[in-house]
């Protein structure tokens, strides 16, 4: 299994943004490059390598599956696993849909900050044991 070490997350609200970052630094032990916004991420993402894209659904401009999308793109990120955080349940990928863009996950807000870097690690575990038998990834969600 590949280890999880580095984190891009993208967050418009800033203090979602601190949470997440101490959360999964302080606690989780992960390097996280953390963005504002999908347009900003999209804009750095060349000179990034990361494990695990973790993306705000919506956002002003770039929302998460657009900026997903965008991500996508890039060789480095074409086959990363994606979380979607959202506060929402409405119009979110799931099953197949979800499966074939890549997200493995979505994480409800509000969230746990000290259970954060647990639910990402057990995630990143389903999603390897799910893959080694399948070629898809699995979609989970997490409440």
């Amino acid at each position: 299994m590949t280890d999880l070490t580095q984190i891009l997350h993208v967050e418009d609200d800033p203090n979602i943004a601190d949470v997440v970052r101490i959360s999964l630094t302080i606690l989780g032990g992960f390097e996280v490059h953390q963005f504002a916004s999908g347009t900003d991420a999209v804009a750095s993402a060349p000179t990034l390598a990361a494990d695990l894209l973790l993306l705000d659904m919506m956002m002003p401009g770039l929302d998460g599956l657009a900026t997903l999308e965008k991500l996508r793109q890039m060789p480095q990120f074409a086959a990363t696993p994606a979380v979607l955080f959202t506060a929402k349940t409405i119009d979110l990928p799931v099953g197949e849909d979800a499966a074939v863009r890549g997200i493995i996950a979505t994480i409800r807000k509000p969230f746990g900050a000290a259970e954060l870097p647990g639910q990402i690690r057990e995630l990143w575990d389903a999603y390897y044991l799910a893959n080694q038998s399948q070629d898809l990834p699995s979609e989970r969600s997490v409440a």
